[in-house]
């Protein structure tokens, strides 16, 4: 164990040490997770205001400061669980799932050498275990999902060291806990540390989005106890690489303008949520180039929200730094544990497919593609569900990315796009402007002609109207 690249790559961001060939907890953190493993009646931590001491004691025993943790993180866990969390409700989390979470860190060190074991069997000696995947680096990383419960653990104890030399995340809870309105009267942030507690009003969103991500990770905790998931995620950072020898990697401009790739079929949902669906598909999640972005955090946009109903997404920001250009993410096998109400080269990256059928699976290999948990479908027959992907926050424009994303998955080999508009007034024409072209037999190269003669137009202020109107204009405006 002391002389893999792929451990050493990565140990500096845990919280175990290593001796010789073995892993293994400091001798005071030992202690401290056996107290918790024991239950309330032998640790006394029947409450989130003692069991954040718990968490400061085991940090200490890790030598990590209590200075590092959010401020108000301490009443963050005493609110949540002390105030929010139903009484029986909380007897039974303090009773049960803090115990089993503490024994299974206890096990943290046996897992990761079950993990680098079975993965050199599996697959070869360093090829796809735990390690930092480095940006421009293709490669792939299996976990089973109990190794992936324990990390997220470790989150919910605050174990993690920070990632100093890194351009990685703390993937600690502490953050999200102690997050404005988290841990809460509804409606306030504490802003002052005087004995009279100052407070803020804060956006109702706010209030309810933190809370709702506490939620989703608690029950993931409360299922884990109950019945350890058996299966396996694996995380692959995909590469499309800038130059090869042999063959066009990075599309460039003339090669889309080229293409004579016929489009995909074009479904539109005009309701209804991307990972809501019925058949096997992929989901595809376009937003921070940081894999997760503000989830742990106080972002609650789509991706944040993909990762708080799945939450062993999390165990990526681990080891997974933000992702450029011509690269993506792809994830299969994260269960969904939760439910909740509520640019181009780069989607071709995302959606290309996995299979001899591809002539850019040779190459070297911010987008996550997230598969189905338990697809028994080839990957080649596989469509997308995507939808407004950086139209939020990040100001796009619903109609072109909609174009982009058609392109790509067409390109790619997909057979067909499942575009969610969620009711968005812009799109409404969306369907009748696919399906026009599709009974027009237009192609890629079509279609990427005309988007960039649009955005030449819509640069000089020839035009300012949508794209959809543009290409196909309505009846009652009579323009092209």
């Amino acid at each position: 164990m002391e002389n893999r690249q792929d451990l050493q790559s990565i140990l500096p961001l845990l919280p175990l040490s290593q001796a010789s060939s073995e892993l293994f907890w400091p001798p005071n953190a030992v202690d401290c997770l056996n107290s918790l493993s024991m239950g309330p009646s032998i640790s006394k931590i029947d409450s989130g205001t003692v069991l954040f001491h718990a968490i400061v004691r085991l940090r200490a025993s890790l030598g990590l400061s209590e200075e590092g943790l959010a401020s108000n993180a301490a009443h963050g866990y005493a609110f949540y669980f002390d105030e929010l969390m139903f009484p029986e409700r909380a007897r039974r989390w303090f009773a049960d799932v803090v115990p089993f979470l503490a024994r299974l860190l206890l096990s943290l060190p046996s897992l990761l050498e079950v993990h680098y074991r079975d993965s050199d069997r599996a697959f070869g000696s360093g090829n796809a275990g735990l390690r930092v995947l480095y940006p421009q680096e293709a490669g792939i990383v299996f976990l089973s999902q109990e190794l992936i419960a324990a990390f997220l653990a470790c989150s919910l104890f605050c174990a993690f060291p920070q990632r100093h030399g890194y351009d990685l995340p703390v993937i600690n809870f502490d953050d999200l806990f102690g997050s404005p309105g988290s841990g809460l009267p509804k409606g306030y942030c504490q802003s002052g540390y005087t004995t009279a507690k100052k407070w803020r009003m804060l956006p109702p969103d706010a209030t309810s989005s933190q809370r709702g991500k506490i939620d989703c990770l608690v029950h993931y905790f409360e299922r884990v106890s109950s019945s350890v998931p058996t299966g396996v995620v694996s995380f692959r950072r995909k590469v499309l690489a800038f130059r090869y020898a042999d063959e066009l990697s990075y599309p460039d401009v003339d090669f889309w303008r080229q293409s004579n790739t016929a489009l995909c079929s074009f479904r539109v949902s005009l309701s209804g949520c991307i990972e809501d669906q019925q058949y096997e598909i992929l989901e595809v999640d376009f937003a921070n180039k940081c894999f997760g972005g503000g989830a742990l955090r106080r972002g609650c946009v789509q991706e944040e929200i993909c990762f708080m109903l799945n939450p062993e997404l999390i165990a990526g920001m681990f080891f997974l730094p933000p992702m450029e250009n011509n690269e993506t993410i792809e994830v299969i096998g994260a269960e969904r544990f939760s439910d909740y109400k509520g640019e181009t080269n780069k989607a071709f990256c995302g959606f290309q497919v996995q299979s001899h059928h591809n002539p850019y699976l040779k190459q070297k290999s911010g987008a996550e593609v997230i598969h189905p948990s338990c697809t028994n479908l080839p990957d080649e027959v596989l469509g997308v569900a995507t939808g407004n992907w950086g139209c939020g926050a990040f100001g796009g424009d619903l109609e072109i990315k909609s174009m982009i994303q058609w392109l790509a998955a067409s390109q790619a080999g997909r057979p067909f796009i499942l575009y969610n508009t969620f009711g968005v007034k812009a799109l409404q024409r969306l369907e009748e402007v696919t399906q026009f072209l599709l009974e027009n037999g237009w192609t890629v190269g079509d279609l990427w002609t005309l988007l960039d003669e649009y955005g030449a137009q819509r640069y000089s202020g020839e035009t300012y109207i949508g794209f959809l109107d543009w290409l196909v204009p309505s009846p009652h405006l009579g323009i092209h």
